[in-house]
């Protein structure tokens, strides 16, 4: 079992014949749905998936909007990181962490990226930085996928806004080096690359040009989650959000997705290419 405090879904069962896992990091104030529909994606490809909830999720009841976890409330990121590989991924189904994909949205990533480790692959949704030189995030194959749209995490660099100055997920990713493989998120055709054999070690999945002078037509923040969770926020902070534009308090992109419900229209295609790449990974 996994360590008390670890809440999670994972697929499969007690013997499970798979050489192949995944683990689903939300981000801040999210939940193990969010990334609910990789984790099916996975499962009928024949991954074992692990989505462990993180001490910020929205189910704790001592996080509240605006609020870290405060001390003491739950065991780090990492400790549930690891137990969620190493008490259920290792011990109940044999899966080390080079037999692993990692896969996170937003803070998640920020997981996805520092964890420590050779993995199959770590795929960073709407938050990537520059990494440390020599860290291990550079060494396995690595699939970035951000968006001009996104207002929380930027693509491009920024000088102020609703969370600050940022140099943009475009200048990380340059940071990695020659190699990246990038590729237009909008164009389908495009994201096929992903499933080509030898797939690329490293790409980029962007969306919008730097030139693009609408980004209601590309996904935001939030854009990347299930609508199964996404609709069922807004649902809840609907009657929030005038006040909310009203007074410019950040949102984490719920404003923008209220309008524009978009996560099916993006998943259909994203996400087989996602789970296609890390299947030609594996071959």
């Amino acid at each position: 079992r996994a360590r008390p405090g670890v809440r999670g879904v994972e697929s499969g069962g007690e013997g499970f014949p798979s050489s192949r896992g995944a683990v689903l990091c939300h981000g801040y104030l999210g939940s193990r749905f969010d990334l609910v529909d990789y984790a099916e994606g996975l499962a009928e490809a024949g991954f074992v998936v692990a989505a462990p909830e993180f001490a910020e999720s929205l189910s704790n009841p001592d996080v509240m909007p605006g609020n870290m976890a405060p001390a003491g409330a739950s065991a780090s990121r990492q400790d549930i990181l690891d137990a969620a590989i190493g008490d259920l991924l290792d011990k109940r189904f044999g899966l080390k962490r080079r037999d692993i994909a990692l896969v996170g949205h937003s803070a998640g990533s920020g997981t996805v990226a520092l964890t420590p480790g050779t993995f199959t692959a770590r795929v960073c949704i709407a938050g990537f930085r520059t990494p440390d030189p020599g860290s291990d995030v550079r060494k396995d194959p690595l699939l970035v996928i951000a968006s001009k749209g996104d207002n929380v995490i930027s693509l491009y660099p920024r000088t102020g806004g609703r969370f600050g100055p940022s140099d943009g997920i475009v200048a990380a990713v340059a940071s990695l080096g020659a190699g990246v493989a990038e590729i237009d998120g909008a164009s389908a055709a495009a994201l096929q690359r992903l499933a080509e054999n030898p797939p690329p070690a490293k790409a980029f999945v962007k969306y919008g040009s730097e030139n693009d002078g609408d980004d209601k037509a590309v996904p935001c923040h939030i854009s990347f989650l299930s609508s199964r969770t996404n609709d069922g926020m807004v649902e809840v902070l609907r009657p929030l959000l005038p006040l909310a534009r009203f007074l410019n308090i950040p949102l984490l992109d719920f404003d923008v997705y209220e309008e524009t419900r978009d996560s099916d229209q993006v998943a259909q295609s994203l996400v087989p290419a996602v789970v296609a790449w890390l299947v030609a990974l594996r071959k």
